[in-house]
């Protein structure tokens, strides 16, 4: 390896006395204040039309009722929401020259596998971001459909509520029979198929791919079959995973998918987390844990589900939409009555000090 590769590589070849550290320091944050400042500046001089823009919706509501409307209670409060508007919008403009200034102070200290790591991170911290803040905001949206698109209106497009965010974005983009309408709700209604032929395809074909190799060939065949028995497994397995997703899907129609997805998470919640926590701080933990574990807690999150008021309705046998509060303790008992029915595993558990400051640090032991 060359002197540069290693040099380009290796940051301890780039040591750097505290005082440098400090200097680059201080020209990184007067970057980003500068640019925060100029921003703020471009974002206080279009402040009243944004602060227009984010009160509209409540000011559309207000609209044509006498006595209300929105009113600064002070002489300088106008001034000061101008400013707060102006400091959010700035930092918002400014934020990729910080980000690239925050970056530049760091990057330099870091190796480049750790550079390279870093980088998915980067790429989907906006994503999450963006990701947490429509679920943040589903409780908006619901409210905000029911009050101009109607309950009535929603209910008649769909008896479980599932057309809410498509009929809002109509609304918002001009209404029904409109051009911005059928806009916003095409665009709305592609986003969606997207995302589940994106869900549905990774969950085929993860699913399938468990069932061909874990189960088939590592649990019934031990290893032994060739990898076109594997496939045919695995395309067999599609076939039955989309045809029970039909017809689940046929039965579940009429529910609304915000209690499926709930539900969904409830089950994966009970039978995978107690088996999580316990492989990473029960020494004891084996096999039977996780099998105990995880037939537990999945059948009895399906039974209260399917019991309950979201399969069920007014004739439901069990009070609670989401069991997890049930179904969880559940699953934590049978991981620890599994292990006991199992048996002690000693050699298992003479390798779980390694596993665990494996787990801990990211150091494999020798």
């Amino acid at each position: 390896m060359s002197d540069a590769t290693t040099t380009d590589d290796n940051p301890d070849d780039k040591k750097m006395p505290l005082m440098e550290h400090l200097i680059e320091l201080r020209r990184r944050l007067v970057w980003s204040l500068v640019a925060f400042a100029a921003c703020f500046v471009i974002a206080f001089i279009v402040a009243t039309p944004i602060f227009d823009f984010l009160t509209r919706p409540l000011a559309s509501v207000w609209d044509g009722q006498e006595g209300r409307h929105l009113i600064f209670t002070a002489l300088q409060e106008k001034f000061f929401a101008n400013v707060k508007v102006a400091m959010f919008g700035g930092l918002v403009i400014a934020f990729p020259v910080i980000a690239a200034q925050i970056w530049g102070f760091v990057a330099p200290g870091l190796y480049k596998n750790e550079k390279t790591a870093f980088l998915p991170f980067l790429v989907a911290t906006p994503v999450m971001f963006l990701a947490g803040a429509f679920f943040a905001g589903t409780t908006l949206f619901g409210l905000a459909a029911a009050n101009f698109v109607g309950q009535d209106a929603i209910r008649a497009a769909d008896k479980g509520g599932n057309l809410t965010l498509p009929l809002l974005a109509q609304y918002l983009g001009g209404g029904k029979g409109t051009f911005g309408g059928d806009i916003m709700l095409g665009f709305v209604a592609a986003v969606a198929v997207a995302t589940i032929l994106a869900v549905v395809s990774a969950l085929t074909l993860s699913t399938s791919s468990a069932i061909a190799h874990d189960f088939y060939v590592n649990w019934v065949k031990r290893g032994q079959v060739d990898g076109k028995r594997e496939v045919w497994i695995a395309r067999i397995s599609a076939v039955v995973i989309g045809v029970l997703a039909i017809a689940l899907g046929i039965l579940a129609q009429g529910v609304n998918v915000a209690v499926l997805v709930i539900l969904a998470i409830c089950v994966a919640a009970s039978a995978n987390f107690p088996v999580l926590i316990l492989s990473l701080f029960w020494r004891r933990f084996n096999t039977g844990g996780v099998v105990g574990g995880m037939v537990v807690g999945l059948v009895s999150s399906v039974v209260l589900a399917m019991i309950g008021p979201a399969m069920r309705g007014a004739d439901a046998l069990w009070p609670l939409v989401n069991p997890t509060v049930v179904s969880l303790p559940l699953g934590f008992l049978g991981a620890i009555l599994g292990t006991w029915m199992w048996g002690r595993d000693l050699e298992n558990e003479q390798r779980f000090d390694a596993f665990l400051l494996q787990v801990h640090t990211g150091v494999a032991p020798n």
